[in-house]
């Protein structure tokens, strides 16, 4: 699903049901309008529940027009980003311009993606090497050798990624830096 402007629905992208897998949501902007800005929200902007498996929201990661295959998800009532369902696994959100939800960015619920948890234990560390001119940032308690995508946020209260900066491999222990 590419290159859309999706705006007042309910679900402005809904992926529902076991037989619904391998879907890549990517360049779309949700939630705005064609300028990408202004808002015109949705309930959810994507919604993945019901045992859909392996989507991806957002891009690949390969390092191959990555900033193009991020999409806008902005100003949505109730998630950005919100996948449902414990049969409801391994989907990723990556590289996405998230902002101005009403709630949270990324809405894990029942059970979906194994309830994964945001990473905790945020360090920031001395200024060698910079991640794009800034502090060196470290974490904990990720998914063993999961990616870990480090964004700004727009708000300190819903802490959407507005803007992606860059990623770290977590290792076998689930550390990252």
């Amino acid at each position: 699903i590419k290159g859309l402007v999706i705006q007042n629905c309910d679900h402005a992208i809904s992926i529902s049901g076991e037989l619904t897998g391998g879907n890549w949501i990517y360049g779309n902007l949700i939630g705005t309008e064609s300028d990408g800005l202004s808002a015109a929200a949705n309930n959810v902007g994507v919604f993945i529940g019901d045992g859909s498996t392996a989507n991806m929201v957002g891009s690949n990661g390969d390092g191959t027009d990555d900033p193009s295959e991020a999409n806008t998800i902005a100003h949505n009532l109730t998630a950005g980003v919100m996948i449902d369902g414990e049969a409801t696994l391994g989907n990723t959100v990556r590289h996405n311009t998230m902002h101005h939800q009403s709630g949270n960015g990324i809405v894990l619920e029942n059970g979906a993606n194994e309830s994964i948890a945001a990473p905790s234990g945020l360090y920031q560390g001395d200024f060698e090497p910079p991640l794009h001119g800034m502090m060196k940032l470290s974490g904990e308690n990720s998914r063993p050798e999961a990616w870990v995508d480090i964004y700004t946020v727009d708000d300190g209260e819903n802490c959407d990624g507005m803007t992606y900066l860059d990623s770290a491999l977590a290792d076998e222990e689930g550390q990252w830096s």
